[in-house]
């Protein structure tokens, strides 16, 4: 079974959001499946020069429980992140 991020509409959504995060058309080169660390499918699409992360849940609740995940302990919501070994750069955020 594939893995459910990489259905075309999907990476079509990731591809769209951080094209218009980054100011141009940004397209992701590889994919690393995280699924086994969390309860929803997630992963990483990798790119140029930064990639992303991405977790998804269709079920009716989803938006609701990722937006209290959002809302935990860190303060910030994370929306595209560099990953630059062997360091996780923020990229862009904002503080709650």
């Amino acid at each position: 079974m594939a893995h459910r991020l990489l259905e075309p509409r999907v990476v079509d959504e990731v591809e769209r959001a951080a094209g218009v995060h980054a100011g141009w058309a940004w397209t992701h080169t590889g994919f690393t499946d995280l699924s086994h660390r969390a309860a929803h499918p997630c992963g990483v699409f990798l790119g140029t020069p930064f990639s992303v992360c991405a977790k998804l849940d269709s079920s009716l609740g989803g938006a609701e429980q990722f937006t209290a995940e959002l809302n935990g302990s860190s303060g910030v919501t994370i929306v595209l992140c560099s990953f630059v070994r062997p360091s996780l750069t923020m990229l862009s955020g904002s503080p709650r």
